[in-house]
């Protein structure tokens, strides 16, 4: 029996020697025919010879590092435009914050509860307290306290409001009261004006 086959050793068809019989039918195209050559096999078999499989050769980092190279060279990659990062809400708060203790501290210069139990540094007083976000920057309610009378007023806040309620008067504080029942939710916006706001009056020259 023989096995022809091209030059690669893959069987074109296979037929008898002594019958003529074809066994296989080949599926390549005719143009292949001119590279048959006859493989002779034990008769009788009706297997097909193939090849062995070439083994490919494992790809090492070396070879990744050269088509990464030639990659490079093919197509020039453009570079990222990096954009300035805005700042964060958070960090705009406590800019805002602080600038406006700034003037709290520097409009009333010493506590405006003074007597001799002042102890600390001047801060910014609440009346209605800074959680309240409609009156946490209103200049009305804010007013410079040290750190003693601004750590009791956490806890003895008549002190605080009878003060204001001489100095003002009974109105404004009812209109703080009513004025902080409402609630305004704080955007980038909000924050933005309010320190350009105090950055200005702040950097004025002091009298």
């Amino acid at each position: 029996m023989i096995v022809q086959s091209c030059k690669h050793g893959i069987p074109l068809f296979q037929s008898c020697s002594d019958c003529g019989r074809e066994m296989v039918k080949s599926p390549l195209t005719p143009q292949f025919l001119s590279t048959l050559k006859p493989v002779s096999m034990v008769h009788g078999s009706s297997f097909t010879l193939f090849p062995k499989p070439v083994k490919k050769p494992k790809k090492t980092m070396r070879d990744y590092a050269k088509n990464m190279a030639k990659n490079k060279r093919r197509k020039a990659v453009p570079a990222k435009i990096k954009r300035k990062r805005m700042p964060s809400i958070k960090s705009l708060k406590n800019k805002a914050d602080l600038l406006f203790s700034k003037f709290i501290r520097e409009r009333d210069i010493i506590c405006v509860l003074h007597n001799n139990k002042c102890k600390g540094a001047v801060q910014c007083g609440h009346l209605i307290k800074r959680g309240k976000m409609i009156t946490r920057y209103d200049e009305v309610n804010c007013n410079a306290l040290c750190e003693y009378h601004n750590y009791l007023d956490n806890f003895e806040h008549d002190h605080y409001v009878s003060w204001f309620v001489r100095e003002y008067g009974a109105l404004p504080y009812l209109d703080l009261v009513e004025k902080s029942k409402s609630i305004k939710q704080m955007k980038r916006q909000d924050y933005l004006d309010i320190i350009s706001k105090y950055e200005k009056i702040n950097s004025l020259p002091k009298l």
